[in-house]
């Protein structure tokens, strides 16, 4: 795969407005190839007893890619493998229904990649470069997890079932860089010239989530539950680390109710509360006098609303069926009383967020219909003073399935009104007033495309 990496636009760019040279972008060739991508995976299930199952799957994957046009080259190869079980014992506990699902799972990578001249800092720094194509940096990186998985669900009566699980955790991250050498010339007013340094960080991770909730079969078309549970998230290779030391997982305490059933139209819908302890999200530097950096924010809130409404229809006046479907989201994602952020919303995630597609389905297999993809505004910075605005995109689908389902073929047509919008944007992290609205943030969404496809089944 070859790769050309979009850089983020200004509000102004994002519609027609300014020149794409205005400000011109950092990376102007930014792009990755990548080599020969491995991956296998395999899952076998066993059934025994009655309803008695157990699961074994395991997987391998190694990447190597180049990434290239950005401050120095950088040669990246990494590996990854796990292996997992999974059991589940349908048995009769005093007389009641008792299903008990139990797992384990283990995962480990590997990476090593090394950075390259010539280095190349971006415009606006308007420094020399340094041509020389020898090496600046080894870095070497390991990560493992292993998780430990209980859940029991027991009926207290034909209707009404008690659920109980937890979840032990435990991970290690290591990150280890060799800074060979730094570029040159070496400009003492520069700092940033400065930039390759030495780190060996690492640090083991041990938590455990519980969870309790209750499961009623209202009638034989829907139910309602509801769930009180903890969550245990260690950091990523990347966030675990930062100029204080090493960051903290994320914890989470979450209470979420809801209902789902229908027999002709199907809903599900749900709603959460959850405070997060230590979210993994940039915070301010040490001494204020460099950017904001990865760490942990003491206190969020994440709330919201999940609903997903369903059905298809079928008449005698038209042959086939047509299905239909709407699903929406409400994320209210805020900081909780921060230092420096208040009560602001969380940046990136939009506060409504939704989808709705009607399908014809032919007898003969052709099958069309349009679908429509919809985002209220979001914010870039943690100030909540940039934001991109709002969309709703159109898109069309026409194709054909065999009636033996063993291939199918489509045309995909994508943004048929070619919308000018952001589809996501930068995590910036400045507090006010610092992000400017000619500050480029936004990453453009697909312009109108058309796609191809088949799939086929043997």
């Amino acid at each position: 795969m070859r790769q050309e990496v979009s850089s983020p636009l200004t509000r102004a760019q994002l519609h027609g407005n300014a020149s794409l040279d205005n400000p011109a972008p950092n990376w102007p060739n930014h792009r990755i190839k990548t080599k020969p991508h491995l991956r296998l995976a395999y899952q076998h299930s066993i059934h025994y007893g009655d309803d008695d199952r157990i699961t074994l799957g395991a997987y391998h994957t190694d990447t190597t890619f180049d990434l290239l046009g950005t401050l120095v080259p950088i040669e990246y190869r990494a590996r990854d493998h796990g292996v997992s079980v999974r059991g589940e014992i349908k048995r009769t506990l005093g007389g009641r229904d008792n299903h008990f699902t139990w797992g384990f799972s283990h995962a480990q990578g590997s990476s090593n990649s090394q950075t390259y001249g010539p280095f190349v800092p971006p415009p606006s720094l308007s420094q020399l470069a340094d041509p020389t194509p020898q090496q600046y940096e080894d870095i070497k990186a390991t990560a493992e997890i292993t998780q430990l998985y209980l859940e029991n669900s027991y009926a207290l009566t034909p209707r009404l079932a008690l659920i109980a699980a937890a979840q032990a955790v435990t991970a290690k991250r290591k990150r280890e860089i060799i800074a060979l050498r730094n570029p040159s010339p070496q400009i003492p007013s520069s700092p940033f010239y400065q930039h390759f340094k030495n780190v060996d960080h690492s640090e083991r991770y041990n938590g455990w989530s519980p969870k309790l909730g209750l499961l009623w079969q209202v009638n034989d078309h829907s139910q309602l539950y509801t769930n009180l549970s903890r969550s245990y998230e260690p950091p990523s290779l990347i966030e675990f680390y930062n100029d204080h030391g090493t960051t903290a997982a994320q914890k989470a305490t979450t209470w979420e109710v809801g209902v789902r059933g229908g027999e002709q139209t199907h809903w599900d819908a749900a709603v959460f509360y959850s405070r997060v302890k230590n979210e993994l999200l940039r915070i301010p530097h040490p001494d204020n006098s460099k950017p904001y950096m990865g760490g942990n924010i003491p206190r969020t809130v994440h709330a919201g609303l999940e609903f997903q409404l369903y059905g298809e229809l079928s008449t005698e006046a038209l042959p086939g069926t047509v299905d239909w479907g709407l699903s929406y989201t409400l994320n209210h994602f805020r900081h909780k009383n921060d230092d420096t952020f208040n009560n602001n919303r969380l940046p990136v995630i939009p506060q409504h967020f939704g989808s709705a597609h009607v399908n014809y389905q032919h007898p003969s297999g052709v099958y069309l219909g349009p679908d429509v993809e919809f985002a209220s505004s979001v914010y870039a910075d943690q100030a909540n003073t940039l934001k991109a605005p709002g969309y709703g995109v159109v898109n069309f689908t026409l194709g054909y399935a065999h009636p033996s389902r063993r291939f199918t073929v489509f045309l995909n047509a994508r943004n048929l009104a070619d919308k000018h919008y952001a589809a996501s944007t930068e995590f910036i992290a400045k507090p006010k007033p610092q992000a400017k609205t000619t500050q480029a943030a936004f990453n453009p969404g697909l312009e109108r495309a058309l796609f191809v496809g088949a799939k086929i089944l043997w």
